[in-house]
């Protein structure tokens, strides 16, 4: 399979019958995804910072209780950014010839996978920020009676795997015979 611009080139159908199972895509979310939650714990520790100066100037003699205040809000504040980032960074997308695995979290651990013949349809979203930092959330409807939507946030080049996931899902489904009937939704 050749890579194009860090992805792999689709599946082709003779990948397929011959079992390939080579990724089409490993990714990570991009942590500009979290870009407003970090500007607005940014907000939140320059005004804790700003609140804990002013306090101290207006009440010297609190002034060893009001630093230690200071001192808790701030870390708090920065375990939230810290927790965001934490949770991308230990996220993994992988397509492979035949599904789609989801991987999430550090303390505990959660593997999805989703086949790909059980894919209806996929859908690229982007806001208005995440138009400007170039990412966006693949939104993946299903036949699974569990699971009929998954969410992949943070993606880049969101389009061309929005092409990709298609591709192969319509792929795997000619290669095995796979038809859809949708009854009672």
């Amino acid at each position: 399979m050749q890579k194009v611009s860090g992805m792999a080139s689709p599946i082709s159908e003779t990948e397929l019958e011959n079992g390939a199972s080579e990724s089409v895509f490993d990714i990570s979310p991009s942590q500009a995804i979290y870009a407003p939650y970090y500007a607005a714990h940014g907000l939140a520790f320059i005004l804790i910072i700003f609140a804990g100066v002013q306090s101290m100037r207006l009440f010297p003699t609190y002034a060893h209780t009001l630093w230690w205040c200071e001192i808790i809000a701030s870390a708090l504040v920065i375990l939230g950014v810290f927790t965001h980032a934490i949770s991308v960074t230990f996220t993994r997308y992988t397509l492979d010839s035949k599904r789609l695995t989801m991987r999430h979290g550090f303390v505990g651990r959660s593997i999805k996978s989703l086949e790909l013949f059980r894919i209806q349809d996929v859908n690229f979203m982007q806001s208005w920020w995440q138009e400007l930092l170039g990412i966006g959330s693949l939104v993946i409807l299903t036949s699974d009676q569990y699971h009929p939507r998954e969410i992949l946030v943070g993606v880049r080049n969101g389009a061309e795997l929005r092409e990709q996931l298609t591709g192969a899902a319509t792929a795997i489904r000619r290669s095995t015979g796979i038809r859809e009937i949708t009854v009672g939704k």
